[in-house]
Order: C-alpha cells, then structure tokens, then sequence
C-alpha cells in the first residue's frame, strides 16, 4: 500500500494528515507558508484579542506604546497569524520505528515518556510501541490568516460586520500575508541558524517553466524549501520518483524550529546577535530542483528544445520523422543514413533490422483483414531516426516499417493508427505530410517501394 505520511507540530501537538508523501508534496510549499509566515505590524493599528483577555488589556495603539511592549504584542500577533512559526516540525512516515528518533528533535521529559510507552490502537484496540508517527495529537494544524482572527464573521455582530465603510477601512489596516514567492522574505531554520533567501528562490524560478505534470505559474515557493528536509522515517518508500543522492526520509532538518520573515526583520535581528548565520539558499534549492524535475512538475529551460508530448513542437517533430527502407544493409549504407538524418534534427539513429523471418509484434498490427496482413518481401531492413526518449514514436516507426508483397504500405500511417499512438489529434493533412516528408516517397507513388 505505501507509506503514509503527516506533518506533526510538536509544540502545539496538531498534525496534518498527508497521505502519501507524492502525493501531497507539491502542494505543501502553500501550506507551510501560512503555518510560517510572519509579516510586520503596521504602525498605527489598534490591535484588539477577542479571544486572550490578559493580551487585550495590555494591547494599545503602536504610536503610544513603548519598545519594551512592541515585541510582547508582536508574539501575540504571530502565535494567531502564523501558528507554528518557532515550532518543531517534522513530517513523519507511518513506518517509522519506535526509537528511530531524529537528531535535530530535541523531546521534553514528557515527549520522551509518552514515547517509551505504547499507544492503543483506535480500530482492532491492540496496543502497539510508540512512535513520532503514532503518538496522538490534540488536534489539526490551523492554516489561518490575520483577517479572521481579527475581525473575521463570527467575532463581529452581523449588522457591524456587513457595514460597507468599516470593513473597507479594516481591510486596509489589516497587513496583508507576503506572496508565496516575495523575494523580501528569508526562511530561517532557528535550531541550526540557517537561512535561505526569497531571492534565490526568486532567480531559480526564472531558470524553469512547468514540466509534463506541472501547471502554469506553479513554481516553488520558499516555503516548498522545507519539505526536502523534515521528512523522517525509517523506511525510504515517499512514492517520488526522485533516486538522487538526497534520502529524503531522512531530513537534516526533522524536528527543527522556522519561521519566515521579511528580510529587513532578519537583518535587524542579525545586527542585534552575536551568534552567526549561515546563508543554505544554493544547497537547498539545488534539492528543491532536483526533486522537482524528477517528477516532471518543472524542467529546465536549457532542456526545453527537446519537444514534449501534446505540443505544437512535438507535432512538428512528428512530421519530420523519417523512415527509411533499405533493400540490402551495409556498413556504407548506415553510415550514409545516420550522418544524413542525424544532422536534420536532436534525434539519435536507431538500427534495427527487420528480416522477413522476423515476426510483426502484435502490438504494432492494425485491424486489417487476413488478406492483406503487412509481411515482409525480402532481405529488408529498417533504419528509423527516432526521439531516444519517446517509444511513442518508435511504436509509429515500428508500423511504417510494415510491408506487403506489392511494396510498402501506407494504410501502416492510417489516421486510426496514429491516434492509438499519439496524443495528438491526426487529420488526414496531417497523415500526407508525414508521407511527403518521409525519404521512402521519393522511392515510388505515394511512399510505395518498388517490385524488387
């Protein structure tokens, strides 16, 4: 079945049910952007708390309170606006062993006992080993925004709340959260004072566009930063197609403490600190990359001359692939097709001999009566000039290379044929020009050999 996987804040003790980890990876990035994210206060709010009454007595207008009260209100502010920020996460799998621990979490007393002991199981009521992935949590992880913790629906009296004019006028108090890709934030690993910057992620972005299985204008976030690093579990199955050096279920930084903050926060607080930063931006959007083409969610722009499947480029590839036929094969004779078809595209040339003894894979046979099964007429061999990546071409090759008694076969390049291979739609203008670019026309009517 699969390992399944949730992200656990350890300090709230709140999880988020994952599933299995490809599957819920690439949309992870949005997530945590929310959980992590701070944003600056603006200076002249007067900040209520409905909820924290001995917050709301000591809450003032920002121009009238003091320093040594600005970072009390701003804690308040971050604890409701970005709720696991300084927290200790990890996305844990649920085939993690009891001791496995990672090194980056550092347990409390109360941690490590609930840990040595066991925990009973909701459904068959056995009780099993405790582990991070099993222990139980005391609810969801909450993805809120300042909004509705402030004046949201259910804290305001409904005819207070649908007055145009004050709504209006807290909607432009109300600091509005940073894009996911603001080049302004710094995300901060606070247990290992490491940091990577918003404007590396930024330029990273520029270098890819949306691969196979990605969409427009999805690209990694800063946030998507993290997810290569807080996984843990002692078995490797994430169902990612990544195989790349990184162990992914091993993550340098499970169990650690971040935040994400404006550049200028950071570089205040850096001023204020002894202690040194490391700035991990090329390292750790160098896994972000690596991760992320290997599913296909993102390629390479050096990488975008080679066509993909289902665009315009792929269906002018198409019409230009060749296939030829040649009577009898020689070194000569390869030579001579490889060098002149090799030079017409980034294609590589492919030998592969079609004797008349060989048998037509039933794969590659269209629905054709008995009487005009394709077969082959003498010593006859195949060289196609195919795309080395897409055996969706070599299946059309494969039915072009058909002949019968009376010469080649253009019913092999029906319309039906080639819309079983090929996702694009075939038109019978589209089946001709294949045909009048393909060298075996010049060889007889209509791409027909001749009699030998």
């Amino acid at each position: 079945m699969g390992q399944y996987w949730c992200l656990r804040d350890m300090d709230a003790r709140t999880s988020m049910y994952l599933g299995k980890l490809g599957e819920s990876y690439f949309g992870m990035g949005e997530e945590l952007h929310k959980m992590l994210c701070r944003v600056p206060i603006p200076a002249s709010i007067t900040l209520h708390l409905k909820e924290d009454r001995s917050t709301d007595s000591r809450s003032m207008s920002i121009d009238r309170a003091s320093q040594a009260g600005m970072p009390y209100l701003r804690r308040a502010i971050f604890k409701r606006f970005a709720p696991s920020a300084e927290h200790r996460l990890i996305c844990v799998g649920d085939y993690t062993e009891p001791d496995d621990i990672p090194p980056g979490l550092q347990l409390t007393e109360e941690e490590k006992e609930e840990l040595d002991g066991t925990v009973e199981d909701e459904d068959d009521g056995e009780e099993y080993c405790a582990t991070l992935s099993n222990i139980p949590s005391e609810g969801s992880i909450e993805r809120r925004d300042l909004e509705s913790v402030l004046f949201g629906e259910s804290r305001w009296k409904w005819h207070v709340y649908y007055i145009p004019g004050l709504t209006g006028v807290m909607h432009k108090l109300i600091p509005t959260r940073p894009s996911e890709v603001d080049p302004t934030l710094v995300l901060r690993n606070l247990s290992k004072r490491q940091y990577v910057r918003g404007e590396a992620m930024k330029e990273f972005s520029q270098t890819v566009i949306p691969g196979r299985n990605g969409s427009e204008g999805m690209v990694p976030c800063l946030a998507d930063a993290i997810m290569p690093r807080v996984c843990w579990a002692s078995d490797g199955s994430t169902s990612l197609n990544y195989e790349g050096p990184l162990q992914v279920h091993r993550g340098v930084w499970a169990g650690n403490r971040f935040d994400i903050v404006p550049q200028s926060i950071f570089m205040a607080e850096c001023k204020d600190s002894d202690q040194p930063w490391t700035d991990v931006s090329a390292e750790v959007i160098a896994e972000v990359e690596a991760i992320w083409v290997a599913e296909e969610m993102l390629k390479r722009r050096e990488d975008t001359n080679r066509p993909e499947q289902g665009s315009s480029a792929y269906s002018d590839v198409i019409s230009r692939l060749r296939v030829t036929y040649l009577r009898t094969i020689t070194p000569s004779a390869i030579q001579m097709a490889s060098t002149s078809f090799k030079t017409s595209s980034d294609t590589s040339v492919h030998e592969d001999p079609f004797r008349s003894t060989s048998k037509v894979p039933s794969s590659t046979m269209s629905k054709r009566s008995p009487a005009h099964t394709p077969r082959c007429r003498g010593p006859s061999y195949g060289i196609a000039v195919l795309l080395s990546e897409d055996q969706q071409i070599r299946a059309i090759a494969a039915s072009a290379r058909r002949t019968r008694p009376g010469g080649y076969d253009p019913g092999a390049l029906s319309c039906s044929s080639l819309k079983r291979r090929t996702a694009e739609p075939v038109t019978y203008a589209w089946r001709e020009r294949f045909l009048s670019t393909s060298p075996v026309s010049s060889w007889g009517t209509r791409g027909r050999l001749g009699k030998s």
